[in-house]
């Protein structure tokens, strides 16, 4: 079975997973029990449309002619969603297909509408890899947050919500849906690409890797990007295009930080965000130093040794760190 659900509501929708709950269908019961054993991740949304349908009360008795009714008044309210019901009676009987109506028509008026977009977060120091509903890859560096909408299906615009710093590799779907990242400022609006995306300060950094993108602005502003372009929303929210070293860049996906010939002010910066951490520097003639380097960065200790290696003295007090020259 070629399966893709990543709701209750999506297999409560099923007749054959209702009748595999119901016993009503051997042949449906052996399907799904085998795909199930295939699936071990999706037993807890599958766990989860078994409660609702269990929860839900259906006599043991239900007359046709009022299931036709509500089926009906169903379809009515589904028209122009794109959603439609079919309840196959004969595989399993009228009383199941009560359930089914009673269980889409819950997900659809009620289970949507209050169920929370689902949310992934990184904490500080921390980077982790997730894969999207649609098989998409992300990569979150750390102090991140990504909401995405409930029920991606082709076609149909697959939407996240960005806080922090992301790497995307989105899978392109049959009917190319696109996949839209909104940051706030900026929207980058795809189908199938790779590419990086950071919140993480006054200013927007987008790189582009592989394939192509669209970027909008919330004034208006436009700009269609190609692999290896880097572009840039500066503080006065004017969209350009510059020039970056890829490896610089990405360097966080490895646990590294590259810094060349960058002001000490940018280094503090960096520790701030990755570590939630408060820096400062001993005086103003550490502020004038610049730092060139390839620096480790799997703990803060890490980091912190590798500064001190060179030349800077590191101080730390609870949570704030000093940087000075020795």
């Amino acid at each position: 079975m070629d399966i893709k659900y990543t709701t209750p509501e999506a297999f409560l929708e099923d007749a054959g997973f209702i009748g595999w709950l119901t016993g009503t269908d051997t042949a449906q019961a052996k399907a799904w029990g085998e795909w199930m054993n295939a699936h071990p991740e999706m037993q807890p949304v599958a766990d989860a449309a078994a409660r609702i349908f269990n929860e839900l009360h259906v006599p043991e008795t239900v007359a046709e002619s009022q299931v036709n009714q509500a089926e009906a008044r169903l379809q009515q309210a589904l028209r122009g969603t794109g959603k439609t019901v079919n309840l196959y009676r004969k595989w399993i009987g009228i009383a199941a297909a009560a359930a089914v109506l009673a269980v889409v028509a819950a997900g659809f008026f009620l289970y949507r509408n209050n169920t929370p977009n689902p949310l992934l977060q990184t904490s500080y120091g921390q980077t982790t890899s997730k894969v999207l509903p649609d098989g998409s890859e992300v990569m979150m560096n750390a102090n991140s947050t990504i909401e995405y909408t409930n029920g991606w299906q082709d076609g149909k615009d697959r939407e996240v919500w960005l806080k922090g710093e992301a790497f995307f590799h989105v899978k392109k779907t049959p009917n190319k849906s696109r996949f839209i990242v909104h940051t706030g400022t900026v929207d980058v609006i795809v189908t199938g690409t790779k590419f990086n995306v950071d919140t993480r300060d006054s200013l927007m950094h987008i790189l582009l890797t592989e394939g192509s993108v669209t970027l909008k602005t919330n004034d208006g502003q436009e700009i269609h990007m190609k692999p290896g372009d880097y572009a840039l929303l500066d503080s006065q929210h004017h969209l350009q295009l510059k020039t970056a070293r890829e490896e610089s860049v990405l360097a966080w996906k490895e646990h590294k930080l590259v810094f060349d010939n960058t002001p000490i002010k940018d280094v503090v910066t960096a520790i701030e965000q990755q570590y939630g951490l408060h820096v400062k520097l001993a005086d103003e003639a550490t502020g004038r130093q610049t730092v060139s380097g390839i620096l480790p960065n799997d703990s803060l200790d890490v980091l912190l040794q590798s500064l001190e290696g060179l030349t800077y003295k590191i101080t730390r007090d609870q949570d704030t760190i000093t940087i000075a020259k020795p």
